[in-house]
């Protein structure tokens, strides 16, 4: 659970955005919507822990967002996946690379080649499988966020914060 508790965040000198008490159920979708400038980037900023707010606390199942140790932020990192509008992939690395990153750290193995699982079942479906032995910079930035939400899935965090990232689900591909 994503804990707000007594939020202030101010602005120019005033408060801007004000959340008394809120939590997100991991099992549940959420979606902030709002005018271009009404402050949604800046709520995902303060959720995914990038900024801290003026005033109260955000925690995940307990753990502050911002008053954790170096070791107990890095666990809680790995249960909150953060998308940014900018993908987050490493960029001397492969399609391919990037991807089977993540499912070597998760201690996935499969019966067929990883390098085919790859290919079929994760680039496939998105018309991404001749991108496998190409790196991120030769493909479209809306491919790249496709390759990052991969490897974000793969990964399966409790919680996925996104911040303008799935207009390629919505609009298609």
């Amino acid at each position: 659970m994503l804990n707000i508790k007594g939020v202030q965040i101010i602005f120019n000198g005033e408060p801007f955005i004000n959340i008394e008490n809120f939590s997100f159920d991991t099992t549940k979708t959420y979606q902030v919507i709002g005018e271009e400038g009404s402050g949604k980037s800046l709520i995902f900023d303060f959720l995914s822990g990038i900024h801290r707010p003026d005033v109260g606390e955000i925690d995940f199942d307990g753990v502050s967002l911002y008053d954790s140790g170096f070791m107990e932020l890095s666990m809680l990192r790995k249960k909150l996946g953060v998308m940014f509008d900018v993908p987050g992939l490493i960029s001397n690395q492969t399609v391919y690379q990037n991807i089977s990153l993540a499912i070597k750290s998760k201690n996935i193995t499969t019966e067929k080649s990883l390098r085919l699982v790859i290919k079929e079942d994760y680039l496939a479906p998105f018309g991404l499988d001749l991108a496998l032995d190409v790196r991120p910079s030769e493909i479209s930035n809306q491919q790249q966020k496709i390759v990052s939400f991969i490897r974000a899935i793969i990964s399966k965090p409790d919680f996925l914060i996104f911040d303008n990232f799935t207009d390629f689900l919505i609009g298609g591909h």
